[in-house]
């Protein structure tokens, strides 16, 4: 996940010990758990999921437009502060380079500090 902020998004979403969990062991979720983690919101099969996109897009292109870009901007405002904060810090911090007498970690590395703190809203 270190896509530049895909770590902060899950945190913002799933909570930070998932996203911790899924960044440190790099293991993947199957669409079962992403769905009961909050990941995503449906699971559809494969063969219905153009017609389910068409229907939740028609269900939206049938509100009126303010109101549309209203609930983005109060739902995005959740959760998007803190996930913009920390793409913006990922994309600019560098990883931590130790100096010849910092101890090191496991295998002889320092740990990287490049990764940002997310926090998450309540």
């Amino acid at each position: 996940m270190n896509d530049g902020g895909g770590s902060c998004i899950t945190a913002a979403i799933a909570g930070p010990s998932r996203a911790k969990y899924m960044v440190m062991t790099g293991e993947l979720v199957d669409a079962q758990q992403a769905l009961d983690w909050g990941l995503i919101d449906f699971l559809v099969p494969d063969e219905e999921v153009d017609a389910r996109a068409l229907q939740i897009a028609a269900k939206i292109a049938a509100q009126p437009p303010v109101h549309v870009s209203v609930a983005k901007q109060l739902c995005d405002g959740v959760h998007g502060q803190s996930i913009r904060q920390g793409m913006n810090v990922r994309s600019h911090r560098r990883p931590a380079r130790a100096p010849d007498s910092a101890p090191s970690g496991p295998r002889g590395r320092v740990p990287s500090r490049s990764m940002p703190r997310c926090r998450r809203r309540r």
